[in-house]
């Protein structure tokens, strides 16, 4: 089992993103006021590098949701989601499917 993570971390590449987030949180000016134009000039790079990125897979983005809720303390159930669906969320959208999942208010 410990080799198949391996294997698969190794083909994923985790600690080259890891590396990469870190290089590209050096090159954004974290907790420095800034001029407006400087502002713009970093808008635009990051701009630049998302539009390179994979589209946001929000099915899984609404399951990391739920979890970071649950996490927090949060009481109410989460919505079901079936098996097939939850299996393909880090592969697939699923747009349309996750427009009517959202968050239930407080009650």
């Amino acid at each position: 089992m410990v080799a198949l993570a391996s294997a698969l971390d190794l083909a994923v590449g985790t600690s080259r993103c890891a590396n990469l987030h870190g290089d590209l949180a050096r090159r954004f000016a974290h907790g420095r006021n800034l001029e407006d134009e400087e502002f713009e000039q970093l808008t635009r790079m990051r701009l630049e590098i998302e539009s390179g990125e994979p589209p946001v897979l929000r099915l899984l983005d609404v399951i990391c949701h739920y979890e970071l809720l649950r996490a927090l303390g949060d009481q109410r159930r989460p919505p079901r989601i079936p098996l097939w669906r939850r299996v393909l969320a880090p592969w697939l959208s699923q747009l349309h499917y996750t427009q009517h999942l959202a968050p239930a208010k407080p009650g």
